[in-house]
């Protein structure tokens, strides 16, 4: 028989399978995860970098939202957009395994 293999790390984030969003139940673990995760998001102020406030304004403010210098990020309109987007959204990701509380969570995909 082969070896068996050691555990991963402690605090490696395990490779997951995403799921098409629009083939979820309503009460599927998923979904209740980010709702838990965006409701815990928007009791923080806008100024902490896990807000819910502060993540939607990484990629642009609204008129009449204010600004703070760690807002409107995005590199919409040039070729920085997908390696800047990708990073963005690994880390949202773990922004709500955070504020969800489960680790297994990946996003959905739409």
């Amino acid at each position: 028989p082969p070896p068996k293999s050691d555990p991963p790390p402690t605090g490696l984030i395990v490779p997951g399978i995403r799921q098409n969003v629009a083939d979820l139940a309503d009460d599927h673990p998923v979904l209740k995860a980010y709702r838990k995760a965006v409701a815990a998001m928007k009791k923080l102020p806008a100024t902490d970098p896990l807000s819910w406030t502060f993540q939607a304004n990484m990629h642009g403010v609204p008129t009449n939202g204010g600004w703070q210098a760690d807002w409107a990020w995005c590199m919409h309109g040039n070729w920085w957009f997908l390696p800047w987007h990708r990073g963005y959204l690994y880390f949202f990701e773990r922004i709500v395994r955070k504020m969800s509380g489960d680790d297994s969570f990946r996003l959905p995909y739409w």
